[in-house]
């Protein structure tokens, strides 16, 4: 089973591997992921390297798939990394500083182009504007993505169902139906990623969500949407 999993995990970044010639060191990473090392150490083309420990594997994905994407990247010695899709929206993070925001920007990013999405930032007014686009920003040091009908969320707070609900439209089964005073319950809220979406739909939402911590988050994302 142990040789399964560490098989699986590197089956998932073979792609990445043998398209993207930014990484030196695939061989050793390759290796590192096969003996389960507790961190895993990223060799890149400008020689500046960056080490993710293995309880993150999921942040080291999203980051291959961002850099497999990306029509421009800097990467510094102290870690800063700034990044581009188009040349318009540039965004930046500390792949040393690998704290919850971070990772959760390395999944924003990932997961909505994988679905066909954008992220753009405020300055951006060239860009058409869709269901799929996510804006980027930060209000008090804190960063915040919003999505096309105005919905913000905090990215510390950010879950997968964000993209699910608003750049998927998991939800979304007849665009046409009317949730004024309807009534919804969701319960198993998270972090409010669907109550949010059917309140801005016009409904009247009873979210319940047992984990404390992802309830407070929630609150923390329903006062980001006082309307």
């Amino acid at each position: 089973m142990f040789a399964k999993n560490r098989l699986y995990l590197i089956y998932q970044l073979i792609p990445f591997f043998f398209t993207n010639p930014e990484i030196k060191n695939k061989y050793n990473l390759m290796l590192s992921l096969l003996l389960k090392k507790s961190n895993y150490k990223i060799i890149m083309k400008n020689n500046v390297d960056i080490t993710i420990p293995n309880s993150s594997f999921l942040t080291l994905l999203h980051l291959f798939h961002i850099l497999h994407q990306c029509v421009y990247y800097n990467l510094k010695t102290n870690g800063m990394m700034e990044i581009s899709f188009d040349f318009k929206n540039k965004f930046s993070f500390n792949l040393k500083n690998l704290n919850q925001e971070t990772k959760n920007l390395l999944y924003i990013l990932s997961d909505c182009l994988r679905y066909g999405g954008s992220v753009i930032t405020p300055e951006d007014t060239e860009t058409i504007q869709n269901k799929k686009t996510l804006k980027l920003y930060e209000i008090d040091n804190q960063k915040i993505i919003e999505t096309h009908n105005g919905v913000k969320f905090y990215v510390k707070n950010f879950v997968g169902g964000i993209i699910e609900s608003f750049v998927m439209g998991i939800h979304e089964m007849n665009d046409n139906e009317n949730w004024n005073d309807k009534i919804v319950v969701d319960v198993g809220a998270s972090v409010g990623d669907t109550p949010l979406y059917y309140a801005s739909k016009g409904a009247k939402v009873y979210a319940f969500e047992i984990d404390e911590y992802s309830y407070n988050q929630m609150l923390e994302n329903i006062e980001l949407n006082p309307q």
